[in-house]
């Protein structure tokens, strides 16, 4: 699991897995639910946070 950091707090930190042989993302954790950041899945819904992490 790949975790980017930003700073130490909880709502910069997301959690994603790379697979490099098909060089994919998954953008899902169990880090990345939250109700207060309007994350409800596993999975980052954010499109800016996943072109983040996929940087």
């Amino acid at each position: 699991m790949k975790q980017h950091c930003y700073g130490s707090r909880q709502r910069d930190i997301w959690g994603a897995d790379w697979t490099p042989f098909n060089q994919s993302i998954a953008y899902e954790s169990i880090i990345n639910i939250r109700p207060s950041q309007n994350n409800r899945s596993m999975v980052i819904q954010d499109p800016a946070i996943r072109e983040v992490l996929k940087k």
